[in-house]
């Protein structure tokens, strides 16, 4: 089937002396300058801010109960866009473990599964996404997008990671 392209013909003329012309492009400036006044306020993310987000979650991540005392488990983001996790919930004695890449995007922040453990949230080629809320040297808060909670990571040493056995 052929596509239809709008031609001259499609459209109504409007009569000599008509305002109809004046009036459409007195609207489409009217848009553009709306347009133009609310960009500013919903910036687009740029690969340079993707770039600088990716370079402040490199390293190692603690999860914690406690303030970042003690670690039930541990995140890891290295520069290639791979993470590693790894630890051990209350209501489960077996450890997890957790690879895969992650993509940031704006703000948002997906993980995408390569290899998991058997008790791993989450199975291989499964995606996950969050909203970091922020992000600076010692913390890392992030919100989970289905139930909106908000939790923090803490950063540790890279000799820090006890990933139980």
């Amino acid at each position: 089937m052929k596509p239809i392209r709008p031609s001259a013909a499609m459209w109504p003329r409007s009569a000599p002396g008509s305002r109809v012309p004046t009036r459409r492009r007195a609207m489409v400036r009217w848009q553009l300058l709306l347009l133009s006044m609310l960009l500013p306020l919903f910036p687009l993310p740029s690969a340079a801010q993707d770039a600088t987000l990716h370079r402040a979650l490199l390293g190692l991540w603690c999860n914690s109960e406690d303030g970042g005392r003690s670690c039930w488990a541990w995140d890891e983001f290295h520069a290639d866009g791979r993470f590693e996790a790894c630890g051990r919930t209350e209501d489960d004695p077996r450890p997890f473990h957790g690879a895969g890449r992650v993509d940031i995007s704006g703000a948002r922040m997906c993980y995408t599964v390569t290899a998991a453990s058997e008790n791993f949230w989450l199975r291989p080629g499964q995606r996950y996404c969050t909203d970091i809320v922020a992000i600076d040297a010692l913390t890392h808060r992030y919100r989970d997008l289905d139930t909106h909670a908000e939790f923090t990571l803490y950063r540790r040493a890279p000799g820090d990671k006890h990933c139980p056995g």
